[in-house]
């Protein structure tokens, strides 16, 4: 399911996945930095198209996640806050 978003909309979401990765890149811990910057980026996408495209969103978080716990071993960190915002929005406009 997609929503039609005005260009507002579109532009805060996209710019708040914009920051959002910013602020990941800023704090990537210390160790190899590449499947930080791979998993930031998934959520980054996960939180930017949230609205358009609730169901597409929450399949990026899932596999994000599962990236994260399966194939790289990382701990929780701040990359992992953009699940409340995609929980969040498809609990508000899901199906």
């Amino acid at each position: 399911m997609f929503i039609r978003l005005t260009r507002g909309q579109a532009a805060i979401d996209m710019g708040g996945g914009l920051v959002y990765l910013l602020v990941c890149f800023a704090v990537l811990n210390r160790g190899d930095p590449f499947p930080q910057a791979i998993l930031a980026l998934l959520f980054a996408i996960a939180l930017g198209i949230r609205r358009f495209s609730p169901f597409v969103s929450l399949g990026i978080a899932w596999l994000a996640a599962l990236f994260q716990m399966y194939v790289v071993h990382l701990q929780p960190g701040i990359s992992d806050l953009a699940i409340l915002g995609v929980l969040y929005t498809n609990a508000r406009y899901g199906d």
